[in-house]
């Protein structure tokens, strides 16, 4: 099952206390960035946009009636004459006339609404036109009509023909900015998440099931106080609330229609008018969002609004002049090209007040998040990579050569085999020192001997500690041992080296990395060498016409001995030294093997 083995990179550790201080802040720097932002900007949340209406109309229940009974005595504006200078006429031809006189007008007069919009007339022209035939001036509707004209505009020609007066004059609705405006509002979600609902301002949280709620209403009024208006209840604000709240481009508010629009000047340049007289455009931004303080992890249903105002501009504003004809244009006489006739045009200036639904419902977006953890896992990979140059880069006085050699490891297959190899060597050693009888095996009890002189290590652990080097033995066995006789040299190798292969199939494939030229002297000394290494084993049969040491163990015990076929030991078999004529064990495949009653070097022919 090697293949389902998970690979990862090898970890060092650099003991350079500042690099590792230095990483942890730079680390722990790009997470608290990318938390934050996330956090703040809630691009963690899928949002959808909520579309919501507001159906506002005007209300007459603020209207301050005693003041207004008394206007000329209450307001600059309706004054007259004795108004203040900065309310005093000013005449510009036939284009706006300022003049400080008002009037008291319904509230359907002065106000007009439509979904999301309303309207109030703030100043008003009116130009009032009355025609005739001219040569008709004696006759009851001409003269009545010059009753009322302006003096100096009498037109006049030939007979028959048309000829008129006009009557021109502004004046301002007294007190405008009294009228309230009640608006109810209500909103709608659309496939957030599967989930699609609705509300309305109007519908108390009594009348609501779970898991929706009412909607309730968050207003800063211009004091600074916050009015929390649940759902169920009435909204309304007066106008010039409204116009206080309105906040301008310079982040000012508090504004009142009486204040100078010095933006704005009149037609001749020379006087700056009043916010009553321009007009005002209004735009009151419904804020609606269902998010709640924190991480918003479940969902909600709940969507609320805050409301706050915003002053675009100061430019003159108007809904357009609007014209009646109280008397339609007719003739007496169907020769005559004059008519008779009465026209009205009213052009007001307007504080427009435009409601602008904003915000969105939201949900928690977990694929935003394992985006997030993703780009978090970049952006320190990135940091690791800064430290690593650094590290292994600029760190003086030779610091950074010897850890960049520890880090960076030049490798191949002859490499490899070579390093393998030569730990090979090396742990024969350390078998051999185990191999307490020399039969090239390991087993339980020299595995676990070897911990007797460890205070620390009871014979329980030890034995628990060898059995579990056996039962390993198991993965690099090639399936005809069980481990039971003991654990081989190759064995023994793959498991305290921990070896991509094991030592067998290393045999098996360093015959491709061994060729290399060398001298026959060379290659003779090394099988010497070889053959001093490989000492035979003495066997336990009859030496030289003597006894069995398992004959001698049983006459000494009393018994009966029964001669049984010599047994080899795994991995030996017998062989004759040709010198002292005795019989020991030699490994298999080995060619010169030291007798192990004489010393002499026996030369075999052995096929593998």
């Amino acid at each position: 099952m090697g293949f389902l083995m998970y690979r990862t990179t090898k970890l060092i550790k650099v003991d350079v206390w500042q690099m590792g201080l230095l990483y942890y802040i730079l680390a722990g720097a790009i997470l608290a960035w990318q938390v934050s932002s996330v956090y703040n900007s809630g691009s963690y949340l899928l949002q959808e946009p909520i579309i919501g209406s507001v159906n506002p109309f005007a209300v007459d229940s603020t209207y301050d009636t005693v003041k207004a009974a008394a206007k000329e005595a209450n307001y600059d504006y309706c004054m007259g004459a004795s108004a203040p200078t900065s309310w005093q006429t000013i005449d510009v031809g036939d284009d706006f006339v300022y003049s400080p006189r008002c009037e008291n007008l319904h509230k359907y007069e002065v106000g007009t609404k439509q979904t999301d919009f309303i309207s109030f007339i703030s100043s008003m022209m009116k130009y009032q036109t009355y025609g005739w035939p001219c040569g008709a001036e004696n006759q009851s509707f001409a003269t009545e009509a010059l009753a009322k004209c302006d003096a100096g505009t009498q037109t006049t020609g030939s007979a028959g023909g048309q000829c008129g007066c006009s009557i021109t004059y502004s004046l301002y609705p007294t007190a405008v900015e009294d009228y309230s405006i009640d608006f109810a509002h209500g909103y709608a979600v659309s496939e957030l998440q599967g989930r699609t609902w609705s509300g309305q301002s109007a519908i108390p949280a009594s009348q609501i099931d779970d898991p929706y709620k009412s909607l309730d209403t968050t207003i800063r009024m211009p004091d600074g106080t916050v009015n929390l208006v649940k759902g169920g209840a009435d909204l309304r604000l007066k106008l010039k609330d409204l116009i206080a709240m309105g906040r301008l481009r310079d982040g000012s508010d508090g504004m009142t229609l009486d204040d100078i629009n010095e933006e704005q000047t009149s037609a001749d340049g020379t006087k700056n008018p009043h916010m009553r007289t321009t007009g005002l455009t209004i735009n009151v931004i419904m804020d609606y969002t269902n998010r709640q303080p924190g991480l918003n992890l479940a969902f909600s249903h709940d969507v609320d609004v805050t409301l706050r105002v915003e002053i675009p501009s100061k430019l003159w504003t108007s809904t357009g002049p609007r014209t009646t004809y109280p008397v339609q244009p007719y003739a007496r006489n169907p020769s005559d090209v004059g008519r008779y006739y009465h026209r009205v045009i009213d052009y007001p200036q307007n504080v427009n007040v435009n409601f602008k639904d904003v915000g969105y419902a939201v949900a928690l977006d977990a694929n935003y998040l394992l985006t997030v953890f993703v780009k978090i896992i970049v952006l320190v990979g990135v940091a690791k990579t800064v430290m690593d140059f650094i590290v292994f880069n600029m760190l003086p006085n030779g610091v950074s050569t010897v850890l960049k050699n520890k880090r960076e490891e030049v490798t191949n297959r002859q490499r490899a085999f070579a390093e393998l190899g030569l730990k090979a060597a090396i742990t024969v050693g350390q078998f051999n020192r185990l191999d307490d009888n020399n039969n090239g095996r390991l087993k339980l009890a020299d595995l676990t001997k070897v911990f007797g002189s460890l205070e620390h290590v009871g014979p329980t652990e030890a034995m628990q500690i060898a059995k579990t080097v056996m039962k390993k033995a198991k993965a690099y066995s090639d399936g005809s041992d069980d481990g039971k006789d003991g654990i081989d040299f190759g064995q023994f190798m793959s498991i305290s080296e921990g070896s991509a292969i094991t030592f067998d199939r290393f045999l098996d494939l360093v015959h491709k990395t061994g060729k290399m030229s060398a001298s026959k002297e060379d290659e003779k000394a090394a099988m010497v060498a070889y053959a001093e290494a490989a000492k035979g084993v003495v066997l336990d049969e009859e030496q030289g016409g003597g006894k069995r040491k398992s004959q001698v163990d049983a006459e000494a015990a009393g018994a009966t001995y029964v001669p049984k076929p010599p047994v080899m030991p795994p991995g030996v078999q017998r062989a004759m030294c040709h010198a002292c004529k005795k019989p020991f064990g030699v490994p298999i495949g080995a060619t010169m093997v030291a007798c192990p009653h004489c010393q002499t070097v026996n030369q075999l022919n052995q096929t593998l």
